[in-house]
């Protein structure tokens, strides 16, 4: 049986809006990136992150997953990445500089 208010979401303005906005906005920068960096939800996922990945996805980007330390990646986002690097960028921003530019060199990204 259908979720009723799932299925009614699409039909707000609010959904059209964001719709609007992630073609015109989000989706041209992702096309022009040569890669995704995904900063992996530590809960329930939210709508940009998923259609960020699955554009992403769909576009073959390399997808580099950053996850916090102590938090767990789905299993199946895990093996749709590319490279992982479990840092916390706040607390440590040179070392996720240095492993953001080993991602990419593991990746020919360079």
């Amino acid at each position: 049986m259908p979720n009723e208010e799932y299925e009614n979401v699409f039909r707000t303005k609010e959904w059209r809006d964001y719709a609007r906005h992630f073609t015109r906005d989000v989706l041209p920068k992702i096309t022009d990136s040569a890669i995704t960096m995904s900063l992996a939800p530590g809960g329930k996922p939210d709508v940009k992150f998923c259609t960020e990945l699955g554009f992403s996805i769909m576009l073959d980007k390399p997808i580099i997953a950053v996850v916090f330390p102590g938090r767990t990646m789905p299993a199946k986002f895990a093996r749709v990445v590319d490279a992982v690097i479990e840092v916390d960028p706040d607390k440590e921003p040179e070392r996720f500089q240095r492993e953001m530019l080993s991602a990419m060199r593991r990746l020919g990204l360079e």
